[in-house]
């Protein structure tokens, strides 16, 4: 359902380059579970992908989980955390628009709810 949507942003690399769809993802390409300790064939072929624009931030993959209001992140090697209560956080009810800002200057993404 919409409400069970998560909007965000990944690195620019490729989900598939390497990964076999059906037996490395399962069918489901989700990387957002993505970590050593599960899926770690995956993890490591991402990984591998870092480019010295990456910097030293170790956040590969964040999203807002629109129907619980959580932000979710992961680093594809020893963390993938849901952070439940972060300033602003809301979950969207119902109909609406989210729009998100990255920042990279800030290392930051920002989540808007329908104008604010």
């Amino acid at each position: 359902s919409p409400l069970n949507s998560r909007l965000g942003v990944i690195r620019p690399v490729s989900l598939t380059t390497g990964n076999d769809l059906d037996a490395d993802w399962e069918g489901r390409v989700l990387p957002l579970t993505v970590t050593s300790g599960w899926k770690p064939a995956v993890a490591l072929k991402l990984r591998s992908q870092r480019t010295p624009k990456w910097g030293d931030s170790n956040v590969h993959c964040c999203a807002y989980h629109c129907y619980t209001g959580d932000c979710h992140w992961t680093n594809w090697d020893n963390v993938s955390e849901r952070q439940g209560t972060w300033q602003g956080s809301e979950r969207q009810e119902g109909s609406g628009t989210i729009g998100l800002l990255l920042d990279l200057d800030k290392g930051t993404l920002s989540v808007f709810k329908n104008g604010r």
